[in-house]
């Protein structure tokens, strides 16, 4: 990760009901939109897009979270309602490095 990065505030989110134990997490850095998703205690997928501009960007993040907490989602990224240990941390950071390093290699465009 670049020394001149922002930092980005990551917003989380759960939805546990019946059997469902899911997460949702989404991130906007300027025109950059990173979304994660996926069972609780799993890695999980992701998901990278890009807009023209940071107001689109932005707009679709509110509106993705609309969406999010009209299903039932919680919103939990102040509450830290399952603290993740260092291990946790660092294989999310992984993963999320990795995931960049996919999109930036464009595999659909070969």
């Amino acid at each position: 990760m670049a020394s001149n990065a922002r930092k980005a505030k990551v917003r989380s989110f759960q939805f546990i009901g019946g059997k469902s134990k899911k997460f949702w997490e989404i991130v906007c850095d300027g025109t950059e939109v990173i979304t994660r998703w996926g069972r609780i205690g799993t890695e999980g997928q992701g998901l990278r897009k890009w807009f023209c501009f940071e107001g689109q960007a932005r707009a679709y993040v509110e509106t993705k979270i609309a969406e999010k907490l009209d299903k039932g989602y919680v919103e939990v990224t102040a509450k830290k309602v399952l603290p993740r240990s260092r291990k946790a941390k660092a294989k999310e950071e992984d993963f999320m490095d990795r995931l960049k390093r996919k999109v930036r290699e464009r595999p659909w465009e070969n």
